[in-house]
């Protein structure tokens, strides 16, 4: 890190544990999504007779997505719920496949390539981001998968994660759950489909324009340039 002229960090408690551990000053560059003015499909949105939710990922033990599936048989509310998930452990797959067998309406289903992302995630009404703190990265996780659904306007459901929560709370785009467990999910999700859903969309659409790599590059671009710049 020393001897990079330019370092990045994509949340800024991790900017300044960067920054602490190393002595060097971390430019936060959120891993945002480019911005889309409106989703593909709202009708379709509407289809189902129950509220759908969907979750997309790497499934990987470390993180607990099954905590995620089991919130949906922690409801008081009917609800449908897809998880696209990627990896290659198998054996959980199977796991999480046997458990969302279990729950009605939730399904575990193949993921969608990359440039069909936007067009699928928008065919849903909610979504759930919830990333189990099992490591440092993940407990100051501030992932992509946040900006996708907000580009698909989608109202969320996450737990207490710092910079997550901060953002769907200052934008008031969804619930923040009070811990990681199904229970408190669950809760999280009655809580969000109480919530008038036009509203929120208006919300989504504003924290979409404001929070996309359209304005997000200008931060990598003006610090190339200063730096190219310095040398010259």
């Amino acid at each position: 890190a020393s001897k990079a002229a330019l370092c990045f960090s994509v949340e800024d408690n991790i900017c300044a544990l960067w920054k602490s551990f190393s002595g060097i000053d971390f430019i936060l560059l959120p891993n945002s999504s480019s911005y889309f003015p409106s989703p593909l499909s709202t009708s379709k949105r509407f289809e189902s007779q129950l509220p759908s939710f969907v979750h997309h990922g790497v499934a990987h033990p470390s993180r607990r997505i099954e905590l995620m599936v089991q919130a949906f048989a922690c409801t008081n509310s009917h609800t449908s719920s897809d998880f696209y998930l990627t990896g290659s452990n198998y054996p959980y797959l199977s796991e999480l496949s046997s458990l969302a067998h279990s729950i009605p309406y939730c399904t575990i289903r193949r993921p969608v390539p990359h440039q069909e992302l936007h067009a699928t995630l928008s065919n849903y009404m909610y979504s759930l981001i919830s990333i189990f703190p099992s490591n440092l990265n993940y407990q100051y996780c501030l992932p992509n998968k946040l900006y996708q659904c907000i580009q698909a306007r989608l109202p969320i459901v996450c737990g207490p994660t710092p910079s997550i929560a901060d953002i769907v709370q200052r934008f008031g785009i969804g619930v923040v759950a009070t811990d990681f467990s199904p229970q408190s999910l669950g809760q999280a999700i009655d809580l969000l489909l109480a919530l008038p859903y036009e509203g929120l969309l208006v919300k989504l659409d504003h924290a979409a324009k404001s929070l996309c790599w359209d304005h997000d590059q200008n931060i990598l671009i003006s610090s190339v340039n200063e730096s190219i710049s310095s040398l010259t």
